[in-house]
């Protein structure tokens, strides 16, 4: 009997996982993503400098890579998305669709910091894509694997046939350093102390807190060819579809994950990160306390996209120039629009995009 992967065409992730983008300035960078938008650091890579960043108990939502150097350091690379596959098997069975349709892989292996399997590509105007599998969690501590153990799982350039369940091969490994000092990266860079402010009656350093990495949008030179190559090659669900954008999901999912966008100057690169916020209430606040702190906002109100996205949000970019969303979206909460909004609104200035 064939196995379940190998029922399927194409590689079909279960959701978008992690976003990696490129920072200027680390300190810049470590302010605005820790200090103000309260992501927490995980881990912390010394060549090139990346940052990982998470915000709940997945090793990171955000990578951060520098601009200069980091494209050329070996294992490292830099902007990328990255899907999560559902099993190690699936990610080995896109390893044979990437062969069979003559894609070369631009690296593949065990990656650290994050201990996950993984595949990267380029999409057909060359933008990086990761398959990710088994992307490590952090406990109640907060504390993600040691320094220690990253040699002995790294992995680069090849895929094992099997795999070792990662509670069992972290406890054999932990074995080995048994009654040494083990240490953590992240502790390199000391934790932010500052005003505490009550979000939803939580006590916390921002009065708000981000749910989830929402989606992400690309702009494209081609959009009916990029839209092919996720739709049949990806496997992604179309839920939108204009000639100047395409809207898609990871199998069964309701709400888009990627939005594809024409550019008619003929570039092609991420332009946008999506950040769900857990209330309306927290999206005001958020706003107000952004523009407190000096960030220019671009936009905010109520966007849509045809019938797939449906979302209050405010734009605005990181010190880099990475333009970030943040979003309450009624339609993903099932609600309806106008219900449950607070008396304290955005500045609202409806627009279709």
């Amino acid at each position: 009997m064939k196995s379940s992967s190998r029922l399927s065409k194409s590689v079909r992730p279960i959701d978008l996982n992690h976003i990696g983008i490129l920072y200027d300035d680390e300190r810049e960078a470590l302010r605005f993503y820790r200090d103000l938008l309260g992501f927490t650091m995980t881990d912390y890579a010394s060549v090139p400098r990346a940052m990982f960043m998470r915000l709940n108990n997945e090793h990171h939502s955000l990578s951060l890579f520098p601009r200069e150097g980091g494209q050329d350091a070996g294992i490292w690379l830099g902007e990328h998305e990255a899907w999560e596959m559902e099993t190690y098997e699936h990610l080995l069975f896109s390893l044979e669709l990437l062969s069979k349709k003559k894609i070369e892989p631009v690296l593949m292996g065990r990656r650290m910091p994050g201990s996950n399997y993984t595949i990267y590509f380029r999409d057909s105007e060359g933008n990086l894509i990761e398959l990710a599998y088994g992307l490590e969690t952090v406990g109640w501590n907060g504390k993600p694997k040691p320094f220690q153990l990253w040699a002995e799982l790294e992995r680069i350039g090849t895929l094992p046939s099997k795999i070792t369940a990662d509670s069992l091969e972290t406890d054999e490994l932990m074995k080995k350093f048994d009654g040494k000092k083990l240490t953590w990266t992240a502790s390199e860079l000391a934790k932010s102390n500052g005003k505490k402010y009550d979000a939803s009656r939580e006590i916390g350093r921002i009065p708000f807190k981000i749910s989830r990495l929402s989606y992400y949008s690309i702009s494209c030179k081609n959009i009916a060819t990029m839209a092919s190559f996720y739709s049949s090659f990806l496997g992604l669900d179309v839920k939108y579809k204009s000639k100047t954008r395409v809207a898609l999901a990871a199998p069964g999912g309701n709400y888009p994950d990627l939005v594809l966008e024409l550019n008619a100057k003929g570039s092609n690169s991420l332009s946008k990160i999506c950040f769900e916020m857990r209330s309306y209430s927290e999206l005001v606040d958020c706003s107000e306390f952004l523009k407190r702190a000096g960030v220019e906002i671009e936009f905010e109100g109520y966007r849509h996209t045809g019938d797939a996205i449906e979302e209050f949000c405010i734009d605005f970019e990181d010190p880099s120039g990475n333009q970030l969303r943040f979003s309450f979206s009624p339609k993903l909460r099932g609600l309806k629009v106008q219900s449950k909004i607070p008396d304290r609104r955005l500045a609202l200035k409806p627009a279709f995009a």
